[in-house]
């Protein structure tokens, strides 16, 4: 980085640090030309990033005015933008953002949305984009759904959905009591991050129904390791331990059972439902 970038940069930083978000009733230019151009990266380094720590900062910073004035955003450009969806893209890029906030603000940022988009500030397809995040915030209501908080969200979201959107309406019901709480991992490496989670939240074991189900059905006991980030954890095995993790032996491999494949088919629906959310969102994204 030569030193003009390198001045420009710090001007930036001093900008930032010393200025609010209304300056002539505008959003600032560096964040206005980050958000409008939906820059996920750059190869200029004297353009701001969506990544760039200081853009995250910023809006992290301020996305209660941002959100009290969504209005400002700029409207999204390029050549693939329709104009009609250009401050759609615009509040989706401000949205996805926010997701790297802390679990309890960023259901202060969601409630607020829900507000703007039951003001009909912003669109359902927006709210929409916002709902299925694929970021920090994955998989964070349905692992969170047990808490207050986000009961009450999933039920103003329910009341936004047109009633001719059947697939998504039967998501957020299954959801809101728990039927997708272990789903997290699914077309993930085992070494993904775990969802956020809430205070006085703790995350199920992954497909832990499927696993209960063949118990069920099949009444043999399946033994996991323990782990103390689940809830309901296992009882523990006395002796045989190895650095205070449990390693029990399991009585049977599930996949070699065919109550496994019947009831696998269910979970692949729910996934398949789930699967088909996130590829309509993504044709927005692109959009």
């Amino acid at each position: 980085m030569n030193q003009n970038s390198k001045l420009k940069r710090l001007c930036i930083v001093v900008y930032f640090l010393t200025t609010s978000l209304l300056v002539k009733g505008m959003i600032p230019a560096e964040i206005s030309v980050v958000i409008a151009k939906q820059f996920g990266y750059s190869y200029d380094e004297n353009v701001m990033s969506s990544e760039d720590p200081i853009f995250v900062s910023y809006i992290h910073k301020n996305w209660r005015d941002i959100a009290d004035k969504i209005e400002w955003l700029p409207l999204a450009v390029g050549d693939r933008i329709p104009e009609k969806v250009a401050f759609n893209s615009s509040v989706m890029n401000f949205g996805q953002t926010c997701e790297s906030l802390p679990p309890l603000e960023y259901l202060d940022f969601f409630e607020k949305m829900l507000s703007l988009a039951e003001e009909k500030r912003i669109s359902f397809g927006a709210i929409e984009f916002l709902y299925m995040a694929e970021d920090e915030k994955d998989c964070f209501f349905s692992v969170n759904w047990e808490h207050q908080r986000v009961q009450k969200i999933l039920e103003r979201f329910r009341k936004l959905i047109p009633e001719e959107e059947e697939t998504l309406l039967n998501m957020v019901d299954l959801e809101s009591k728990g039927g997708l709480a272990d789903n997290y991992m699914t077309n993930k490496s085992g070494d993904a991050p775990l969802p956020e989670t809430l205070p006085g939240i703790k995350l199920q074991r992954p497909w832990a129904s499927l696993i209960k189900k063949y118990e069920l059905m099949t009444g043999k006991k399946v033994d996991v390791p323990y782990n103390p980030h689940y809830n309901p954890r296992p009882e523990k095995v006395v002796g045989n331990e190895l650095g205070g993790t449990s390693i029990p032996i399991t009585t049977a491999p599930i996949w070699l059972n065919p109550w496994f494949w019947m009831i696998s088919g269910g979970l692949t629906f729910i996934i398949g439902i789930f699967a088909k959310m996130r590829q309509s969102l993504n044709r927005k994204r692109k959009v």
